[in-house]
């Protein structure tokens, strides 16, 4: 069955994933970056997730809650973990350690996005019971909330 559900994934979802694990690796080395491109990652991975939310389970209130769980837990969380840690400010740029975090968060959002994808195909009757819809939604919550929460911390920096 695994098998069989490479072989029908969409060739775009395997170049969706290679240029993730591109930009994570790149992301691997220390960044000298503006303030506005701290805050362009988090927010495009952000829209990412609650659209996954949303395209597949609706507007319902239970996985859009969830999913605000896992957001709040992940600014919750960072707020204990500060990551990342290292991060210095000069002028306008903010200097960030290499990191593979990053890369770890957007392949737990796509991983997320793939697994809902194929279960929603394999096994349509989960998506109308509360415990799935709400585990998926709070995975992409933590996952995207961590990267929202990372660039809170870099933009706290000061020179």
């Amino acid at each position: 069955m695994a098998l069989e559900i490479l072989r029908r994934t969409p060739v775009w979802v395997w170049i969706v994933l290679a240029a993730l694990i591109a930009y994570g690796w790149y992301l691997g080395r220390p960044q000298r970056i503006a303030r506005a491109r701290v805050l362009v990652l988090p927010l495009v991975l952000t829209v990412i997730a609650v659209a996954g939310v949303v395209s597949v389970f609706g507007r319902a209130i239970g996985p859009l809650l969830a999913f605000g769980v896992g957001f709040s837990s992940a600014l919750g969380l960072n707020q204990w973990l500060q990551l990342p840690g290292g991060v210095r400010r000069e002028a306008d740029l903010y200097l960030i350690p290499g990191s593979w975090i990053p890369l770890l968060l957007m392949l737990g959002i796509f991983l997320t996005k793939f697994a809902v994808g194929v279960i929603s195909n394999v096994r349509p009757d989960l998506l109308a019971r509360s415990d799935f819809p709400a585990a998926a939604a709070a995975v992409y919550g933590l996952t995207s909330g961590l990267f929202a929460a990372r660039a809170l911390h870099i933009l706290r920096t000061r020179d």
